[in-house]
């Protein structure tokens, strides 16, 4: 749902059912939100590592080997927020995170979510990028940080070969 102020969802509820599918943006959704099974909340745009996405009802997360994912936008030292405005909210015991980059570092990523009631112990959350590492901890004021271990490096193309037909080969380092 996308529009210019207020919420794009209205004050309906919001369940994300579809493979794949993904919830995401910056703004409201006043409604309660059900993100299902390989799907995922995204806190901001996608693009740039400031926006916020609040929540402001109840909020559940499917968990699972599989389950839903919270996708987190960090740059060299600012990110994107996920924020609980209100109702009961519902993590995995497994939460599963991705890391969309565009410039992250190691280090602390204070309050990538805020706004919790309290600490929904985060002691087996998880980032499931290939090459990206860290650990999540609640600071007891209602938010949670991201302590960045690792990031894969960028892609750095070596060479690029043509097979046929316009099928390329690239070879290099990195996680495109």
């Amino acid at each position: 749902a996308s529009n210019t102020a207020g919420s794009g969802t209205g004050c309906s509820d919001v369940t994300v059912t579809n493979s794949g599918s993904v919830l995401g943006g910056t703004g409201t959704v006043a409604g309660q939100v059900f993100i299902n099974t390989n799907c995922a909340l995204l806190a901001g745009d996608g693009a740039a590592p400031n926006g916020t996405l609040t929540v402001g009802n109840n909020m559940l997360l499917n968990g699972g080997p599989e389950g839903a994912a919270i996708r987190l936008v960090l740059g060299a030292s600012t990110h994107s927020t996920l924020n609980r405005g209100g109702g009961n909210w519902n993590f995995s015991q497994t939460q599963r995170f991705t890391i969309i980059s565009v410039g992250a570092k190691p280090g602390l990523y204070k309050a990538v979510i805020t706004g919790l009631a309290s600490n929904p112990g985060t002691g087996l959350w998880r980032i499931t990028n290939a090459g990206y590492a860290g650990t999540f901890s609640f600071d007891g004021l209602g938010s949670i940080d991201l302590n960045l271990t690792a990031v894969a490096p960028p892609l750095a193309i070596a060479s690029v070969s043509e097979l046929s037909n316009s099928h390329f080969v690239l070879s290099g380092r990195g996680v495109p």
